[in-house]
């Protein structure tokens, strides 16, 4: 696959994702993001995920996507370094589309603790599912990727030697 020519989706913890057959309504978004932008789709899905999905008989909504059953983390920053675009609701992997400037689009109110996340980059809510492809249709257009968080500027052993240094100095004054 040629570099920013598929989407990449992940859905970490299907069981994250509030109301009554989000998983269902995950995967028709998607299989909508497939039909709308033309693009290949490359769903990852964890042991956890693909069990829901054969529970719930939902295999049908993964005909027009490439499925990738556990990938490791190497194979995942791969697939995410070269997509056009990632939706997930996995913390790590919108991280990751942060630093390496990829275009993410946050999925639900998963984020307890990591308010960050929803400061960068796109967000929809489980409620907003079907706008999903209108959403990463905008994404590609514009291409946007998220701002990096504050500090992450590969800075962090400098300001860790200042404050030990100044801690340090102040001890022996």
């Amino acid at each position: 696959l040629d570099e920013g020519a598929y989407v990449v989706a992940l859905l970490a913890r299907s069981d994250a994702l509030p109301g009554p057959a989000p998983l269902e309504e995950f995967l028709r978004a998607l299989d909508g993001v497939a039909f709308e932008t033309g693009r290949s789709t490359i769903l990852a899905l964890d042991s956890s995920a693909a069990a829901r999905v054969r529970e719930e008989r939902l295999e049908h909504l993964l005909d027009p996507m490439t499925v990738v059953h556990s990938p490791s983390y190497v194979e995942l920053l791969a697939l995410v370094d070269g997509a056009g675009v990632v939706v997930t609701n996995a913390c790590e992997v919108l991280d990751s589309a942060s630093v390496l400037g990829v275009p993410s689009i946050a999925i639900g109110d998963f984020v307890v603790g990591r308010s960050g996340i929803l400061e960068r980059g796109r967000h929809i809510s489980v409620d907003e599912l079907p706008q999903l492809p209108e959403a990463v249709i905008r994404a590609l257009a514009e291409h946007e990727a998220p701002a990096l968080p504050d500090r992450w500027d590969g800075q962090a052993a400098r300001r860790i030697a200042e404050v030990t240094m100044a801690h340090l100095l102040a001890s022996v004054a």
